[in-house]
């Protein structure tokens, strides 16, 4: 989970790009501008696979709430797979 009032960050295309190496396959944006900023993952998705030369953009599912949205985000989180056996990353930018 993403929490965040920012609505872009220069790091964000270095961070996905750990994600789709580490195998996240659920990102959760929180926060003011987590529409804007679940904007700018996606961007990084596409730019990522034309970077490497992929006809399709990188996926992973990804959700935005705002501001006060944890227990929005952590209830879809729960419904895609019991949370007890899923290790969470929350990221505070």
């Amino acid at each position: 989970m993403v929490v965040t009032d920012l609505d872009d960050h220069p790091q964000l295309g270095a961070f996905v790009e750990q994600w789709i190496g580490d195998g996240v396959d659920y990102v959760a944006f929180v926060g003011r501008h987590s529409s804007a900023m679940h904007d700018r993952f996606l961007d990084a998705c596409v730019l990522l696979a034309l970077r490497d030369g992929r006809e399709v953009p990188y996926s992973i599912l990804a959700s935005w709430h705002p501001q006060g949205g944890n227990e929005e985000a952590l209830a879809l989180m729960s419904r895609l797979r019991p949370v007890s056996s899923t290790p969470m990353c929350l990221l505070h930018l």
